[in-house]
């Protein structure tokens, strides 16, 4: 459970970062039978997402809503604060089971212990993981001189209202973990990530589901969550989503003495 805490960071970020524009038209790639290139299904997902002009109109974001574990009747609440270039916060709750509350400001990630009711600052691999989840344009960021990027086929991924063929990409960078990304061949959306979340106590593999798009002052963005790793599935549902709001800096920073691990 300790590792599923620390992993709300990529959860929410993975996700959210990634906001989503329904195409009023969806257009093909390429000629049929063909396959297309790494740029191409990129290039593609950044204008179905409302190109890199419209994304960069968003420079902040809170978002509100429940949170349940799937299979033990435990559920709670989760908020998320995010801040362009690479401010997050996040608090969530769920009674008698755990609290994770922690974010990074642009310099210093953190939790907060709760036993010990001090933050703790985050270091090494910890460290490192939450600097790159924390690009608030990740989303247009993807093709970056240090990420190498591979088209690793097709897949097929069943959904509750069927299946829809994916198009994988794997990304590597430079620094921080590495993901396949799963971008439909119909709308080009992207509605699954794995990741390799990397922290002092290894590796783990992660898998993330984007359901539920709503639009939000004309980007649209998942309003749920499907997080499974270690065999426990969460589920995020939003139901409060503001964009462009004032958010002050303080906010991300970690609260009263830190001690340092």
């Amino acid at each position: 459970m300790e590792r599923i805490k620390r992993s709300i960071f990529a959860v929410m970020l993975g996700a959210m970062l990634s906001p989503v524009v329904q195409p009023a038209v969806s257009t093909g790639l390429v000629p049929q039978g063909q396959t297309p290139s790494v740029d191409q299904i990129i290039d593609r997902y950044v204008e179905v997402l409302g190109g890199a002009a419209a994304i960069q109109k968003i420079t902040s974001r809170i978002s509100k809503g429940t949170v349940e574990i799937v299979g033990t009747g435990a559920s709670g609440t989760i908020e998320f604060y995010e801040k362009a270039p690479n401010k997050q916060m996040h608090l969530l709750t769920v009674p008698d089971v755990f609290t994770s509350y922690g974010g990074f400001n642009g310099t210093i990630g953190w939790v907060f212990d709760q036993e010990k009711k001090k933050p703790t600052e985050l270091k090494g691999k910890d460290l490192e993981s939450l600097k790159v989840d924390s690009e608030f344009y990740k989303a247009i960021r993807i093709k970056v001189p240090t990420s190498k990027l591979t088209l690793k086929g097709e897949e097929k991924i069943q959904f509750r209202d069927g299946p829809r063929q994916t198009y994988v990409v794997e990304a590597k960078p430079e620094t921080g973990n590495s993901r396949k990304m799963y971008f439909d061949t119909e709308t080009g959306l992207l509605i699954r990530q794995d990741t390799q979340d990397s922290s002092s106590e290894g590796k783990t593999s992660v898998r993330e589901f984007y359901l539920d798009y709503k639009n939000v002052d004309g980007v649209m963005v998942p309003f749920t969550i499907r997080h499974v790793e270690e065999g426990v599935t969460m589920i995020l549902r939003f139901t409060e989503v503001k964009q462009n709001a004032a958010i002050e800096d303080q906010k991300f920073d970690p609260p009263g003495p830190k001690v340092k691990s």
